[in-house]
């Protein structure tokens, strides 16, 4: 069998990278593919831990603030339903940000939960949601006495913090949990920005080792606090592999390890990107935002726009004609992601990539296709499992999705099951190429004989 994905892996070794994950390809590791094992005499079990794991998630704890913690092998995708699953029952009301993550939308499919609403504050001079307006929130919690759970992002796929500590403090004034998706922000425990992670403050924190820091694509954490570990372990063992994978708790531990034993690496790879920023003054603008809904831009991120490009387009160019990897592209901005894996020498050739690449005048700025919210037809989960079909996006208007479409990235649902494609939701994906849930121009509806 000819080996496609292998070949393709040889054809990227070379690349820089600006994307995920975090170790940016290079041999940051102290262990090989031969510490792979499983749950033998002495190797304990990360579902039911009682030797090198309990004693591994226990240091974890401690260096983050938690009061528990917990590797997770499947992605904080996994994460997010280990923490819903623990803190809501099927058939729960639960308040969630409307630009989450799709695991967040498919944690509630799977789960029968009914989700309400949170919109972000926009800001159309850049083209970017913001954050959760605290009195938005808090009128929600008033009106709506049975919401079990909130669901807030933080940071964002830009890298836009909300403050967290604010809000736990609300959500817990009203006797509701608080989830916070901090799949971004695992490396905010090594650097200056400490203090604004949901770590301390939410009862269940979700992280991407992998995204940031030196980690195996999938490795995660979460992190509890007022929930017992005996719970937890139940949970995890309900939605979790019984084969999890220990070369993703060896690269979790690695990481964390890693990044303690070297924060100044962050401060080292903030100051590149503000150089190359500096440097490139002219050729491109950056993203800042300034607004009461955001404390904090984590510094790891570079979103920038280039002269007479999209993101898409300058994201495609990049790898095709630099072999520079960024990490997603949209109709306004570029992202650069960084680690303190990354060398002054990425940053010169990114540098010089877009020297050449930046020409014309910007783009004006394109509304953010998550401003969109198209009404409910259907239960979110009735939608997803109904009989469906697949028809013509030119003959969708008025029909119930089947299914999510999106960018991914970043994976926030422009339209989730149980939706209608309205005249709005069909514009926006008009505007967009590479849409996951669209293909050959046909999209997934509910049959209309229900």
């Amino acid at each position: 069998m000819k080996r496609d994905i292998f070949q393709m892996i040889q054809d990227k070794r070379e690349t820089v990278s600006f994307a995920m994950p975090g170790h940016k390809h290079r041999g940051a590791f102290d262990f090989t593919l031969y510490d792979d094992t499983t749950e033998v005499i002495g190797a304990d079990n990360l579902l039911n831990p009682e030797g090198c794991i309990l004693e591994s998630e226990r240091r974890l704890a401690a260096l983050y603030g938690a009061e528990e913690s917990y590797y997770i092998t499947e992605g904080s995708t996994q994460a997010m339903r280990v923490a819903l699953s623990m803190l809501t029952r099927r058939g729960d009301r639960i308040l969630m940000q409307r630009n989450s993550h799709k695991s967040v939308y498919n944690a509630v499919i799977q789960m029968g939960l009914e989700p309400d609403y949170l919109f972000c504050k926009y800001d159309a001079e850049h083209g970017v949601l913001l954050g959760v307006m605290l009195d938005d929130l808090e009128a929600k919690l008033k009106s709506d006495l049975g919401i079990r759970a909130v669901v807030i992002t933080s940071p964002d796929y830009f890298g836009l913090i909300q403050n967290i500590k604010a809000i736990a403090e609300l959500v817990h004034r009203y006797g509701v949990r608080l989830i916070v998706d901090e799949a971004h922000g695992a490396h905010l425990a090594f650097t200056s920005l400490k203090g604004l992670s949901a770590v301390p403050y939410a009862d269940c924190t979700v992280q991407s080792t992998h995204k940031t820091m030196p980690a195996l694509t999938g490795s995660a954490l979460l992190h509890t606090n007022g929930i017992p570990r005996d719970r937890c372990i139940k949970h995890m063992a309900f939605v979790m592999s019984t084969s999890p994978s220990y070369l993703s708790m060896l690269s979790s531990e690695y990481a964390v390890a890693y990044c303690d034993a070297n924060r100044e690496g962050f401060s080292r790879a903030a100051e590149l990107i503000h150089t190359t920023a500096e440097h490139l003054n002219g050729a491109i603008e950056v993203l800042r935002v300034r607004d009461e809904s955001i404390v904090a831009v984590d510094p790891m991120k570079l979103v920038f726009r280039t002269r007479g490009c999209t993101g898409l387009e300058i994201e495609n160019e990049l790898s095709i004609g630099y072999n520079i990897d960024l990490e997603m592209g949209d109709l306004n901005y570029a992202l650069a992601m960084v680690s303190p894996l990354n060398t002054p020498g990425d940053f010169r050739a990114l540098e010089a990539a877009i020297r050449e690449v930046s020409r014309g005048d910007f783009l004006p700025i394109a509304t953010s296709y998550r401003t969109v919210a198209p009404w409910e037809a259907m239960p979110m989960d009735q939608g997803f499992f109904a009989p469906s079909e697949y028809i013509d996006i030119d003959e969708a208007e008025g029909r119930i999705a089947a299914n999510m479409i999106m960018l991914y990235p970043p994976g926030t649902p422009i339209v989730a099951p149980g939706e209608v494609f309205t005249k709005d939701v069909l514009t926006v994906m008009g505007a967009h190429r590479r849409l996951i849930g669209v293909k050959e121009g046909k999209c997934e509806v509910v049959c209309n004989s229900l």
